[in-house]
């Protein structure tokens, strides 16, 4: 039996657990507020354009991206293994560690450990639709900029795609044999802001990509980058070849400028690539959106279209492949598209992965309302929304 000094010590111990406990319990439900408004689809998406997409987001994102700009490497990266140790060392501590018998002993450690867990997922879920979730709420693009539905542009499919192979051979460039991660952010950023005033989106803050370590790790998974929504830190492989790291480098920051779906997203690479005056940038911006018209298009456009786009753009593109396939993991790449398909749809994307092909339709509609003279009349000031 222990001395009634110790039996007190003990004693007190217990009312500290329970508040504890209760104090997690009142954060935990506090912070799934946030996630039943965004599943709820309550809040009008007016709101969440005038307060979020126009309001918070862009400070949220400029305290955060300004000064992780000035890093050499990844804020994410680190973050993810400081969570991974000091998450293996708490389970440590709960099933080895010193517990209190008269807490509730091993049991308690693990149900308090479980209850932390739960708060930090809950947590980390609200500041994923702060920095990023909730742009997914906003009115589509094309309403915010009153382009023609394009419904009634599938005639058109055949004439741009063939217009896009076209582009696609006249701009073909000698593609370079080196790049530095520096020197492609800035170049990306530059053609980036300089059509963002056309997309009714205020100029970018201080960015920087930064190249994912290690290099080639995302490519198992089938993935040429990656944007962090806790950080608003674009990241991209380092081991992507030089065709498409200017169209993914751009398509990373146009998540960082507020485009969440990844049909926007693309469609606002191919624009600023093909409207830059870098040669690099225009070839694979132009190349970068013939992947998606020839992944739509019938059999028999797609022969003409491979005949269109001529030898050098195939060679360049089979080139690619082959060095892709060798460091692919077909296990990793069917398990990253099928989770991040689930994560896409339980946004409202109904289309899943599948809507990266979508911005071929956001080509259509712009290509239409500049064909009728109406390019650039969107306000940065006054974006339309619902």
């Amino acid at each position: 039996m222990l001395p009634g000094p110790c039996r007190r010590e003990y004693g007190q111990r217990q009312p500290h657990l329970a508040h504890m406990t209760r104090t997690y319990i009142t954060f935990l439900l506090l912070s799934l507020l946030g996630l039943i408004l965004f599943l709820s689809g309550m809040v009008p998406t007016s709101w969440v354009e005038s307060l979020h997409a126009q309001t918070f987001f862009p400070v949220y994102r400029f305290l955060l991206s300004t000064p992780l700009s000035a890093l050499p490497f990844s804020l994410t990266e680190l973050l993810i293994v400081l969570l991974t140790l000091g998450f293996l060392a708490s389970l440590a501590r709960a099933a080895f560690g010193r517990v209190n018998p008269d807490s509730g002993g091993r049991r308690a450690a693990w149900k308090l450990l479980g209850l932390r867990t739960l708060l930090l997922v809950v947590v980390l879920m609200d500041i994923y639709l702060l920095g990023f979730g909730w742009l997914y709420q906003r009115a589509p693009l094309a309403e915010r900029l009153d382009l023609p539905p394009a419904t009634g542009l599938a005639s058109t499919f055949e004439e741009q795609a063939l217009l896009n192979a076209t582009q696609a051979r006249q701009t073909r460039v000698p593609l370079p044999d080196d790049t530095t991660m520096a020197d492609l952010s800035t170049r990306a950023v530059i053609a980036l802001n300089a059509i963002l005033p056309l997309l009714a989106t205020a100029p970018l803050p201080a960015a920087r990509l930064k190249g994912a370590w290690p290099k080639g790790l995302l490519l198992r998974f089938s993935v040429s980058g990656v944007f962090s929504p806790f950080t608003q830190e674009c990241h991209m492989d380092p081991a992507l070849p030089p065709l498409y790291l200017p169209y993914v480098a751009v398509h990373e920051l146009a998540h960082l400028a507020g485009f969440a779906p990844e049909d926007e997203a693309s469609f606002v690479a191919w624009l600023a690539c093909t409207n830059s005056p870098d040669p690099w940038f225009r070839y694979s911006g132009h190349v970068g959106a013939f992947r998606r018209f020839l992944g739509q298009a019938p059999a028999r456009l797609r022969s003409q279209l491979r005949e269109t786009a001529g030898p050098g753009v195939r060679d360049d593109r089979l080139g690619v492949e082959r060095k892709l396939k060798k460091l692919r993991n077909p296990d990793l790449s069917r398990m990253a598209w099928r989770t991040y398909d689930k994560i896409l749809r339980s946004q409202g994307v109904t289309h899943g992965v599948k809507s990266y092909d979508l911005m071929t339709s956001l080509i259509l509609s712009w290509q239409a309302r500049k064909g009728a003279g109406r390019e650039g009349t969107a306000s940065p000031e006054t974006p339309k929304t619902r």
